[in-house]
């Protein structure tokens, strides 16, 4: 089995080519952040739905220019507060 990028590491992945990208909780989570689509995979959720999230004002990137980048406790804060308004029990992955 391949073993993960530096970079991937680095970025909470584990990767494997082929394979569907897997975010890790390892670290602090306030200070840990995520591309748009690790936060959508973090969430068990879509792409669209974090720029859905980030339009209504519900995230903030913490980076003011280039790629979005989230904190990892604030996605994770959303994602509960979304599931508990809609009564779903289920968590993210």
């Amino acid at each position: 089995m391949p073993t993960p990028s530096p970079a991937a590491t680095s970025a909470g992945l584990s990767s494997c080519p082929g394979v569907v990208y897997m975010v890790t909780l390892d670290g602090d989570l306030d200070t840990l952040t995520w591309t748009t689509r690790q936060a959508a995979e973090a969430a068990g959720v879509t792409p669209d739905v974090i720029y859905q999230w980030k339009r209504r004002g519900k995230l903030t990137p913490v980076n003011p220019r280039g790629r979005p980048r989230y904190r990892a406790l604030d996605v994770l804060t959303v994602e509960a507060a979304t599931r508990a308004r809609a009564h779903r029990v289920h968590t993210a992955a």
